[in-house]
C-alpha cells in the first residue's frame, strides 16, 4: 500500500505526458492529495549535436499533453530542464560504452542519475515536505524503516529492472500509484479524463530521446566504419557491417545476411579488429551462457553481499526476460553468477538484476560472459 502521512497530503508527480504518469496524477488527485505536476525536458536535438535526424524528439507534444491534463485536473504544472545532466551522466556514458563494443542500458542510468537523482534533488529543494510520485510499475513495501523494491501487480509491465541501480535512500519519500493496477485499467482511468491521451502509444527507444532509427541516430555521434562479418564456426567472411557499435549480442535483424539456410545471430565482437562475429541459430554453444561476471553491483531493498553470496536466487539479464536461476560467488570485488537455467545471449554492458522471489535485491553491469563453447565475451 502507498505510504500516506496524514499530516502531509502534498505530492509532486513526475509527468511525462504519457498514459502512466498521467494516471498516477489522476489517482492521487482522486485520493485527496494536493498534486503538482513537473515535466522533465532532458534532450535537445540541436544542443546535443543531432544533425541528421528524421524523427524529432516528442518533448514539445508531451509538454502540451501535460499542460492539458493539468488544466483538466486543475493542478499546477511546470517544466524543468536537465539537458546538461542527462548528456553528461547518461548519454556520454552510453556513447563511451558503445565505443568499447558493449551494449549499455541508458534507461537504468537515467533512473539513477536523472529521475531519482537530479529530479528528486530539485523537488526536495523546491517542494520540501512533499511526497514524490512517478508512473513506474513497481511497488514499495517497508521492513521496519527500510523500503523494499517489489514487483508490481502487473508483472508484464514490471519496471523494477530499470530501478535496480538507484540508491535505496531515494525510495524513502517515493510513491508508486500504479503498484497494484494493470495497464488496461490504467488506460481506462485516463480515458475518463482525456480519451485521446488514453490511446497514446507507450514511449519506446532510448530514455527521453524516443524512437529513432538506431543506426541513423548513432551516426550523428559515431561515424560509419565498415568491417567484416565473420561466421565464427567457419571463420569465413560472409558480409560487411557499418560499425560494431550499431549491433548487440543476440541481434539477428539488419545484418544483411539473407539467403542463407539458417538465420545468423551476433555472438561476439572484436573492437580492435572492427569485426562482428555471427553464429548459426542451430549452434547453441555460441549462444548459451554458463557464467557471467558482474561489476558495480548496487544493493537495494536492504540487501547486502552477505545475503546473496553462495545462494540460489533469481536473475533477469535483460528487461522483460523470464527469471533465470543463478548461484552467486564473489571474486575480486565482483560477483560471479553461475547460470543454472538455459539462457541465451547474456550481453556485456547490460544489467544483471537479482531477485529473491518478488523482492528486487539490486543489479550490476555484466562485464564478461562465458559461453557453453568455452569462449568468453
Amino acid at each position: 500500500m502507498m505510504q500516506n502521512n496524514p499530516t502531509t497530503k502534498k505530492v509532486v508527480v513526475g509527468m511525462s505526458g504519457g498514459v502512466d504518469s498521467s494516471a498516477a496524477a489522476i489517482i492521487l488527485k482522486k485520493n485527496g492529495w494536493e498534486v503538482t505536476g513537473v515535466f522533465m525536458e532532458n534532450w535537445d536535438s540541436f544542443l546535443n549535436g543531432e544533425i541528421n535526424f528524421k524523427e524529432q524528439c516528442t518533448s514539445t507534444k508531451d509538454w502540451e499533453d501535460v499542460r492539458r491534463i493539468g488544466k483538466k485536473l486543475q493542478i499546477p504544472v511546470e517544466k524543468v530542464e536537465f539537458i546538461e545532466e542527462y548528456k553528461s551522466r547518461v548519454f556520454d556514458h552510453f556513447l563511451k560504452d558503445l565505443s568499447k563494443g558493449i551494449t549499455p542500458n541508458p534507461d537504468v542510468f537515467c533512473n539513477k542519475y536523472i529521475k531519482f537523482g537530479s529530479f528528486i534533488d530539485y523537488i526536495e529543494k523546491k517542494f520540501p515536505n512533499y511526497k514524490i510520485a512517478t508512473g513506474h510499475y513497481a511497488k514499495i513495501q517497508y521492513d521496519n524503516n527500510t523500503p523494499l523494491l517489489i514487483i508490481p501487480k502487473d508483472k508484464g509491465k514490471d519496471q523494477t529492472y530499470f530501478l535496480s541501480n538507484i540508491f535505496n535512500s531515494r525510495l524513502q519519500n517515493v510513491i508508486f500509484p500504479l503498484e497494484n493496477i494493470l495497464k488496461k485499467d490504467v488506460r481506462l482511468i485516463v480515458s475518463q479524463v482525456d480519451k485521446s491521451l488514453s490511446e497514446k502509444k507507450d514511449s519506446t527507444g532510448i530514455c527521453f530521446i524516443g524512437e529513432r532509427n538506431f543506426e541513423e541516430f548513432l551516426q550523428n555521434y559515431i561515424p560509419k566504419h565498415t568491417g567484416n562479418i565473420v561466421d565464427t564456426d567457419t571463420n569465413k567472411i560472409i558480409g560487411q557491417h557499418n560499425g560494431i557499435e550499431f549491433y548487440t549480442i543476440g541481434q539477428r535483424k539488419f545484418l544483411n545476411l539473407s539467403g542463407n539456410e539458417e538465420r545468423y545471430f551476433v555472438c561476439k565482437k572484436n573492437v580492435s579488429q572492427n569485426t562482428l562475429f555471427v553464429t548459426k541459430g542451430s549452434n547453441e554453444s555460441n549462444m548459451v551462457a554458463t557464467f557471467c561476471t558482474v561489476k558495480n553491483f548496487n544493493y537495494i531493498s536492504g540487501s547486502s553481499e552477505k545475503k546473496i553470496l553462495n545462494k540460489t536466487l533469481l536473475c533477469k539479464f535483460r528487461y522483460n526476460q523470464s527469471f533465470k536461476k543463478i548461484k552467486i560467488t564473489k571474486v575480486d570485488n565482483k560477483l560471479n553468477l553461475k547460470v543454472l537455467d538455459k539462457t541465451k545471449f547474456i550481453t556485456p554492458g547490460q544489467f544483471a538484476v537479482i531477485y529473491d522471489k518478488d523482492i528486487c535485491l539490486g543489479g550490476g553491469v555484466i562485464e564478461s560472459v562465458k559461453l557453453m563453447s568455452g569462449t568468453t565475451i
